[in-house]
């Protein structure tokens, strides 16, 4: 018995290093690219309703689709200055956007100000977190909300470079946040965030997390920093931090952190790169809420730049983005990686800059700069074996996968020549999990057999047929 599973087990390691696109997407574009308009954060209210921030020569907008199928519209289109001329502009530049809910949407703005509709852009109003008279009038970037988390439409938190700010009613009201003052060495300037990404997340109405520098100039040719991830679960009361660079120690490798996500209170991702010059990123886990983190990912590449994005379906499924067009896939939790690249054009590889990325339900989404918004559609896996000709579908699944077996009488739903005498499904460590004889599943037409799997965790699965092995991903339904 031991010995059986151990033969199990071997096949199924090597299975998973053979046959590696059983999960193939193919990625399409689903708006026609308007001419010099930049697609940013890409982010989903539910399963239909996503929001894409967008920026073109002046104007901050934002698109909409109530269907991940279909062409997205435009719900705001506005202009804005970067210059602060008397009487005021009445509208500001973006940043970042949040969506708790559908209609509901946040947009973190520069002057210090929080642009915000409850009724899907029918109407806004603005908060302004910054009064004018606190603005650095010759450093706009300094008194701008870079980054925004709401965990619903009253919790959220948002971020200047300098200030961190806190509200219990959807910005109606909102406290100032010091920051994690208590880790910051005597002499450093504490920074919050980073330009790019959005390095502030909000797990829920207590916890939440940010990337922060502290950093100080001894000399003129000298800058010394140390970098890393805190987290507070008292609402900035206290906070813990997890070193992710010192100039000193070089306790890790990780220099800045672009953005987080997290998929439940515990388990979530960072993604981040090294130094400035160095081509290496790499994606960290965490599973105990923020407080400490491990490198699932180190990775390297001269073509790409840096990976600058993740998102995160389920505990299970997620992806990873590149700059310069990369896409990488896991589908067991980040334990190992799948390039999808080797599937898309040389044009696709080395054209898009991929910006942000999100779930719509099963449905990944991404927005690239100066290329729109693409719609991911999992391919069907069907492998014909020499002599098999066995076919699995669909691939992932939730509910049901169907088996094609050619040559099997309909009468006893058997196939002929007798080699299919039950279908076995294993998980990752070899554990039989279903098994169930040939006669007793269900048809679904000549040749076709269904089995169901709507109660299995979500995972990655084997099944043997006779003496042929296949792969597929099981979903959260």
């Amino acid at each position: 018995m031991i010995f059986h599973r151990l033969l199990i087990l071997v096949i199924l390691i090597l299975l998973s290093y053979i046959n590696n696109s059983f999960a193939e997407i193919t990625w399409a574009q689903k708006n026609i690219p308007a001419k010099d308009m930049m697609y940013r954060s890409l982010i989903c209210a539910d399963n239909s309703n996503c929001y894409c921030l967008t920026a073109m020569q002046g104007y901050t907008g934002v698109l909409k689709s109530e269907n991940p199928q279909r062409l997205w519209r435009s719900k705001l289109n506005e202009f804005y200055t970067k210059v602060d001329t008397f009487p005021r502009p009445k509208y500001s530049k973006a940043y970042e956007i949040a969506a708790p809910f559908n209609g509901h949407v946040f947009l973190a703005s520069d002057r210090g100000m929080i642009r915000r509709t409850k009724d899907d852009f029918k109407t806004m109003d603005t908060v302004r977190l910054i009064l004018h008279e606190e603005w650095e009038e010759e450093n706009l970037y300094a008194s701008g909300i870079r980054h925004i988390s709401m965990v619903d439409t009253n919790y959220g938190v948002a971020s200047t470079s300098k200030q961190m700010f806190f509200t219990r009613d959807g910005w109606n009201t909102f406290d100032s946040i010091p920051g994690p003052l208590e880790h910051k060495p005597d002499g450093y300037i504490m920074a919050l965030g980073l330009g790019a990404g959005n390095p502030l997340y909000m797990i829920d109405s207590n916890n939440f997390l940010l990337y922060v520098k502290f950093y100080h100039n001894p000399s003129q040719f000298v800058f010394i920093s140390k970098s890393g991830i805190a987290k507070t679960s008292n609402r900035g009361k206290s906070w813990d931090f997890f070193t992710l660079c010192d100039n000193d120690t070089h306790e890790q490798p990780v220099y800045y952190v672009i953005r987080f996500d997290f998929v439940n209170d515990k388990i979530g991702w960072a993604v981040g790169s090294g130094r400035i010059g160095n081509d290496s990123s790499y994606v960290y886990k965490t599973t105990d809420g923020g407080l400490n983190w491990k490198v699932q990912l180190a990775y390297s590449d001269p073509f790409v730049f840096e990976l600058n994005n993740l998102f995160f379906r389920d505990s299970l499924h997620g992806f990873v983005l590149g700059r310069i067009g990369k896409i990488l896939s896991t589908y067991d939790g980040g334990e190992t990686w799948n390039d999808e690249n080797p599937n898309m054009s040389s044009e696709w590889s080395h054209g898009k800059s991929l910006m942000s990325g999100d779930f719509a339900g099963d449905i990944p989404m991404l927005s690239c700069l100066d290329d729109g918004i693409f719609v991911g559609t999992y391919n069907t896996s069907s492998v014909d074996y020499q002599d098999g000709g066995f076919g699995l579908y669909p691939n992932p699944a939730s509910d049901y996968i169907t088996i094609s077996i050619p040559e099997i009488n309909p009468t006893v739903n058997r196939r002929v020549d007798g080699l299919v005498d039950k279908v076995q499904i294993f998980d990752m460590l070899g554990i039989e999990v279903i098994s169930t004889p040939s006669a007793a599943l269900t048809p679904t037409g000549e040749g076709n057999l269904r089995i169901d799997v709507s109660h299995l965790p979500a995972g990655v699965y084997f099944i043997r047929i006779g003496s042929y092995f296949d792969k597929f991903i099981k979903m959260e339904r």
